[in-house]
Parts: structure tokens; sequence; C-alpha cells
């Protein structure tokens, strides 16, 4: 998210993560940090990446700045959507096991 282009290009890249997965953490990073000012900033970035439903993050693979933190991130919020899913799903199992039970049973009158 360095370059204007690849700015531009997000909104659809977005798009079609979202149409051909549910529920996955998106993740934007700027990256060659090291480099002069960037076509887009930092404040604008982080602003798109919020408004979408993503994480944002800096790293420079020339000077290794970021790196780490940025892969922290991620997987940090890969393992709390993956609890956040389970405990979904938990309530929907629970859920639909409760309405079985209380449905009636068939028999005679």
């Amino acid at each position: 998210a360095r370059s204007r282009k690849s700015f531009e290009s997000l909104p659809r890249w977005i798009q079609d993560v979202d149409q051909h997965s549910e529920g996955v953490v998106k993740m934007i990073v700027a990256t060659k940090a090291e480099e002069g000012t960037p076509a887009v900033t930092e404040e604008e970035a982080a602003a798109f990446a919020a408004a979408n439903g993503c994480i944002f993050g800096t790293t420079s693979s020339k000077t290794g700045a970021g790196v780490q933190k940025t892969f922290q991130t991620l997987a940090q919020a890969v393992l709390q959507n993956q609890e956040t899913n389970e405990a979904v799903a938990e309530e929907a199992k629970l859920s639909l096991t409760m309405e079985q039970s209380a449905k009636p049973k068939g028999g005679c009158c």
C-alpha cells in the first residue's frame, strides 16, 4: 500500500477476498518503509484499512523494521478470529440442540 496504483487496486482485491472466502482476517501492509515520502501516507492507508475491516502494518524487508510486529499482529488476529468463529459455531450448535429438544414428540393423542 505504498504506491498509489497498488493502493487504488485495494478495493477490488478486498472485494475478491470477500467474494471467495468468509470470515478471514485481512491485512494491508505498507512496504519499503525505509524509502522516502510514500505516494500514500501511513495515515491514509491506516484509515482505509480500518474502514474496510482490515488490520494495517508497515514493514521494511530491507532493514527488517516492522516485519516481526506485522506477523505477530496478523497471527494474533487469526487466533482471535478462530476463537470467535468456534464460539459462534458452539452457540449455533447449542441453539439447534435446544430447538430440537423443545419440539413436541410425535405420538398418539
